[in-house]
């Protein structure tokens, strides 16, 4: 079953110095463990997470940009979607 995602507005994306980050803005500057610093796929999942694309659409157009066999990139995906709900970065839509 398909699911499609949106992102908590509480939670900024930012490219500093060549790096993708995602910073809850309701937590202290200083906590440090609440900056999640993304790799190109991670960073790409998030700009496709836009509360109209499923999941399985996610997946498809990442097999389209990325040479990764298909079963890792499932496993891989669902579980950055699985890390993302479980800190309330994104909900299901």
């Amino acid at each position: 079953m398909s699911r499609v995602y949106s992102k908590n507005p509480d939670v900024i994306f930012r490219t500093v110095a060549d790096e993708c980050i995602l910073v809850p803005v309701k937590k202290s500057v200083s906590d440090m463990e609440s900056i999640y610093s993304l790799n190109q796929v991670a960073a790409c999942v998030w700009q496709l997470i836009d509360g109209e694309n499923s999941d399985e659409r996610i997946r498809e157009l990442l097999a389209d940009e990325f040479d990764v066999p298909d079963e890792q990139l499932e496993n891989d995906l669902q579980a950055f979607l699985n890390l993302l709900k479980n800190e309330r970065i994104i909900e299901e839509a």
